[in-house]
């Protein structure tokens, strides 16, 4: 966990998603934290940059072809224009994560 985010009242777990997928750099004032949502709980995911969100569907992605034991955060891939992406799992990324919210 990288810290923490006061988000309109609610206290929220930031990690670094670079980090998480083993590309650690420090932390720049560009960098841009997307607030996500998984279950019950909120968290931050710091990010270098984003450039396009979409809405998928199921149809449009697949299972990855083989386990990836040193990477559990991809969910799976999907088609986007003309290129394969890897769909990463919040859930999953924030495993490990204390909830602030619930434990002070």
């Amino acid at each position: 966990m990288l810290g923490l985010l006061d988000f309109h009242g609610a206290t929220l777990p930031v990690i670094d998603v670079a980090a998480r997928l083993g590309a650690a750099q420090p932390p720049a004032l560009s960098d841009m934290i997307l607030v996500c949502s998984t279950g019950h709980r909120r968290v931050g995911l710091l990010v270098q940059s984003v450039s396009e969100v979409q809405r998928g569907t199921t149809t449009s992605a697949c299972e990855p072809m083989h386990d990836v034991p040193h990477a559990p955060y991809i969910a799976g891939l999907a088609r986007v224009a003309d290129a394969v992406v890897p769909l990463l799992s919040v859930s999953q990324l924030v495993a490990g994560v204390a909830d602030p919210e619930r434990n002070p």
